[in-house]
């Protein structure tokens, strides 16, 4: 890639992005509900597949440690790649909190400049070691890299309007609202040494997207739509949807086993199905309360599922037909909504946010 350009200063005080790298990218296209605008190819380059972690006794975590926070509405939570620091914000807030995750202290808080509250944006950790500590806001301004700590001037990482976003086998994916109804386009990054969010793959649909994944080799894309409720595996280098699937109702998270061949997603229930084998399908419905999100724990052995009803549920990963089996309840306080929540990548220690004003950490 060409060295990027010094960035300049727009009249706000953030920095603008480097001029863009070219990119080569195929025509338009459509594969299944998805018209493909752009498509690089650095997308396929590499597998991405995380080193094996040991299983973990489940059965044994128990409450380490609460961080009273003080603020409802507690749904953004990240750990960052060094696993040293840990952010949390409040949709009531708009302010950005950030936590030694040694010491448990606060280190630093700052408001954010284009919050929306109860609205678009939201907070994640660069995920790269270079700089670990620095965080993706995404507005309605679009990507903005901040320091927490105040030592370095906000720089504007992209002007593409953001949305929801996540990182996921490497990359940062936004999901944005486009035109009427529940149209939407989804939107994957490489984020750059330099700096840069690199635009990779760019897909639209008539549909809102609810969440997606990539397969660890970045060849496989999962989607799953509202309103249809339906899940579709497609195969970008060969332009196919392999196969699709129903989806609980309300579902809304989805998540890939470390090894690439489980799927989970959650709703008003948990499903886990197998990626070779759509047809097989394991089922858990214990909750009191839709799911907020679902994530497999480092070993893939089992997915946690944080619900409605101040729970999280952690329970085996398996496509049996009993289903999966109940390994271990984390609590909050009360049925407060428990929303987002980050392993260690050991998997041997949970932290989760929660409508009951906390953060806590669950472990061994």
């Amino acid at each position: 890639m060409p060295p990027a350009a010094p960035p300049t200063s727009d009249a706000a005080g953030v920095s603008a992005p480097p001029k863009p790298a070219q990119l080569t990218s195929t025509m338009p296209f459509v594969v299944g509900r998805l018209e493909v605008r752009q498509l690089a190819p650095p997308l396929f380059d590499g597998a991405r597949a995380a080193p094996p972690v040991e299983p973990v006794p489940y059965e044994q975590f128990r409450l380490l440690a609460t961080l009273q926070v003080g603020h409802s509405h507690l749904s953004m939570l990240d750990l960052s790649l060094d696993e040293t620091r840990l952010l949390a914000v409040s949709e009531s807030e708009g302010r950005l909190r950030v936590y030694d995750t040694e010491s448990r202290r606060l280190i630093a808080q700052a408001p954010v400049s284009g919050f929306d509250l109860f609205g678009v944006g939201q907070f994640l950790f660069w995920p790269a070691l270079a700089p670990a500590h620095r965080v993706i806001f995404s507005g309605v301004q679009g990507f903005i890299l901040l320091d927490p700590t105040g030592s370095a001037d906000p720089m504007r990482l992209s002007q593409d309007r953001a949305g929801s976003i996540k990182v996921q086998s490497g990359l940062v994916g936004s999901i944005r609202a486009e035109g009427a109804a529940h149209a939407s386009v989804l939107t994957l990054y490489e984020p750059e040494s330099s700096l840069e969010l690199v635009p990779l793959l760019s897909v639209a649909t008539s549909e809102w997207v609810e969440d997606w994944v990539l397969s660890p080799d970045r060849t496989q894309l999962g989607v799953v739509y509202f309103p249809s409720n339906e899940l579709e595996w497609i195969d970008l280098k060969s332009r196919q949807v392999l196969w699709r699937a129903s989806a609980p109702e309300f579902a809304n998270s989805l998540d890939l086993s470390p090894d690439g061949t489980l799927l989970a997603v959650g709703g008003k229930e948990l499903r886990v199905l197998s990626v070779a084998d759509p047809g097989k399908v394991g089922g858990f419905t214990q909750f009191d309360n839709n799911i907020h999100q679902v994530h497999f724990a480092p070993a893939g052995d089992a997915v946690v599922a944080s619900s409605y009803d101040g729970h999280l549920r952690i329970v085996s990963a398996t496509t049996d037909s009993a289903g999966p089996v109940l390994r271990k309840v984390l609590r909050h306080a009360g049925t407060a909504n428990v929303y987002a929540f980050r392993f260690t990548r050991d998997g041997r220690r949970l932290y989760s946010c929660s409508g009951d004003r906390t953060l806590r950490l669950f472990g061994l």
